[in-house]
């Protein structure tokens, strides 16, 4: 009989095993079953081996020893046949893991480990009955009457693993695919050959070079392991959940976001902010008796229920808002992360990824886990999610070229001196496939993306050049409001680029007042109140836009050099409908005159809004109603005609 084939096989796995073991790539739950798997074919060759050398010595006549009739001839077969039929269940479990599939029910316990069970009791009765295989007269080893018994199953077990990859493919990676199918295929061939030939011990061979290939397609930790918090990623985490979707199995997840991320890595540098996301991922894996932790990308993080968790989502997050209260550390700084935690749910009927894809991606961004804590996937609008999405890929595409943006202004009213002296830019970005997109539908996602970086200053730069060669200043306009987002404000030395852009085109610090959303105050602090309180000193003006929309309180807004604040369009026609609504905003403003603080009511569009404007006291109005929007050189016109008085 043949040992050449057997003894290459050996080395080959001793090989991978080495490489395994120095490599120490073994950090997810399928390279574990991987390494068991291994080792178990190591122990099968090493088996058929010595069993083999042990048959050989019977041909040549050497059966003397004891060492060859009882340890290599029964001993080495017994190693042989028991780790063989193991190895089907294992390559089996194997997929179970890539895929995530946890055992929740008895049939499927049944399903995957009756056979092999069988498989063994039969080989632990061949010593009393020679079911499986027994030794002739002559000391010859022959197959028993009941070998088709473990053909069968491990048969069952290689369309148990065939199922699998049918079934759930979309889960799978093309290459991982390939490597379970080039498993299958040249093992089977390999017990063929064996079966057809006795003498030629070949089966191990085809297993170790299969074990090759599986090595070096699939067992790559960094396809599923964040190598900076070591939490499995993004790709594990939607393998998972394609798995358990396609398996009709309820998700409950918990989505953390920080949502001061982007503030210390203006504070503090990437590279402390990311010790501390380290310190979070720490804490968050001490939840792991009841969750399955990813880290879907820098700052978001997303848990999984166990199907048999020991707690329940409300308390885990409960435990996480306790716990973000406190500070975490690294070597050099004690900070604090806001947190926000959402809850999602994917009911047992969900089938599809996707949709859960997208809702992440919506729930994980701050303007919506803000304002609401509890998601399911039937809730989610694909159509809006596709349209932010085209939009961010068509700002990143466009920071080259800004020829898209169309900047127009709209003369605000005074009330007290009855002219239109104000104006208030007014920014669109053109596209040809969602047509003109408003500044507020693309401003949040230039903030998110992080092209209003360069977005922005071009147009800050636009305006103080319009002023320039307008000269409008001249002709009744006091003032020039234009919205800055508090990424501008973010960056050391803004202030100054700002003061040394107005200052090369001779504009007057007091015409520019930056309009602010309400996310500057919930950021007010380090570089932000740096250069906001810089530009204020160098007569620059600053005014909060959307007031009543969001989180200010008189708190916030005192923490702040403003000069005016602007109510939320929708918070006025409120007020017109609705008596809490309009005692809410006679109170706001009353407040605000206090701090000398002025009103501007912006989204008119009727007279009754108009009046009712007037009614509460507003200082400036602005609106369809009152004026339109319009080019530079229109507006220029709008101001010599004098049509600025009322």
């Amino acid at each position: 009989m043949i040992i050449w084939f057997d003894i290459c096989a050996l080395c080959i796995m001793l090989e991978v095993l080495y490489t395994c073991i120095i490599r120490r790539n073994l950090r997810v739950r399928q390279n574990y079953i991987f390494l068991l798997m291994l080792l178990v074919l190591i122990f099968t060759t090493i088996g058929s081996l010595f069993s083999t050398l042990g048959q050989n010595a019977v041909y040549a006549g050497n059966v003397a020893s004891p060492f060859y009739n009882v340890l290599l001839m029964r001993g080495a077969v017994y190693l042989y046949m028991a780790m063989h039929i193991l190895t089907p269940v294992l390559f089996v479990i194997y997929i179970y893991c890539i895929l995530g599939i946890e055992y929740t029910k008895l049939w499927e316990f049944l399903l995957m480990f009756a056979p092999v069970v069988i498989a063994l009791l039969v080989l632990a009765a061949t010593p009393a009955t020679g079911a499986i295989f027994y030794f002739d007269e002559y000391n010859v080893y022959t197959r028993g009457s009941c070998m088709w018994v473990f053909y069968v199953v491990a048969f069952y077990y290689v369309l148990y693993a065939a199922y699998l990859v049918v079934y759930f493919r979309k889960s799978l990676r093309r290459e991982v695919t390939l490597c379970v199918g080039a498993f299958l295929l040249f093992s089977g061939l390999g017990v063929v050959v064996q079966f057809l030939n006795q003498s030629f011990k070949v089966e191990d061979f085809f297993n170790a070079m299969v074990l090759i290939i599986v090595y070096i397609n699939i067992e790559r930790p960094g396809d599923f392991i964040d190598s900076q918090t070591d939490l499995q990623n993004q790709a594990a985490f939607y393998m998972n959940t394609e798995t358990r979707l396609k398996r009709r199995s309820q998700m409950d997840l918990i989505l953390l976001s920080i949502d001061n991320l982007a503030f210390l890595d203006k504070q503090i540098g990437m590279a402390k902010s990311d010790m501390l996301l380290i310190e979070a991922a720490k804490y968050l894996e001490t939840f792991s008796e009841s969750v399955t932790v990813y880290r879907l990308k820098r700052g978001v993080f997303v848990m999984m229920m166990k199907n048999k968790a020991v707690t329940t989502v409300e308390n885990i997050i409960y435990e996480i808002r306790e716990r973000f209260r406190e500070a975490f550390s690294t070597d050099s700084y004690n900070i604090l992360l806001y947190e926000c935690c959402t809850q999602i749910i994917c009911p047992k009927d969900a089938d599809n990824n996707t949709d859960l894809n997208h809702l992440i991606t919506l729930a994980s961004v701050p303007e919506s886990h803000r304002n609401r804590h509890r998601y399911d996937v039937a809730e989610i609008n694909l159509a809006e999610d596709n349209r932010k999405r085209t939009v961010d890929r068509i700002l990143r595409s466009s920071v080259s070229d800004m020829s898209n943006i169309v900047i127009k202004y709209q003369p605000v009213y005074d009330v007290k001196t009855k002219k239109f002296d104000g104006v208030q830019l007014k920014t669109m970005f053109r596209t040809k496939e969602l047509g003109a997109l408003s500044r507020r539908e693309y401003f949040a996602a230039s903030e998110n993306n992080g092209t209003a970086a360069v977005i922005e200053p071009y147009i800050y730069e636009r305006l103080c050049s319009f002023i320039e060669y307008s000269g409008i200043s001249h002709y009744g306009i006091r003032d020039f409001a234009i919205e800055l987002p508090i990424g501008a404000l973010m960056m050391k030395g803004a202030a100054d680029a700002m003061i040394m852009t107005a200052d090369e085109h001779g504009v007057p610090h007091h015409l520019i007042t930056f309009e602010l959303m309400e996310d500057a105050l919930m950021n007010y602090q380090g570089v932000v109140r740096y250069n906001v309180e810089k530009l204020r000193e160098r007569g620059f003006m600053f005014s909060l836009i959307n007031y009543g929309k969001g989180y200010t309180d008189a708190g916030t807004i005192l923490k702040m050099p403003l000069s005016s604040v602007t109510l939320d369009s929708a918070l006025i026609a409120k007020g017109l409908e609705n008596d809490m609504a309009d005692t809410l905003l006679k109170n706001s403003i009353a407040m605000l005159r206090k701090f000398n603080i002025r009103i501007k009511a912006d989204g008119i569009e009727n007279e009754e809004q108009m009046q009712y404007a007037l009614k509460l006291g507003c200082d400036m109005v602005q609106g369809y109603h009152l004026a339109t929007v319009f080019s530079g050189d229109d507006l220029l016109t709008y101001a010599k005609e004098g049509r600025n008085a009322v």
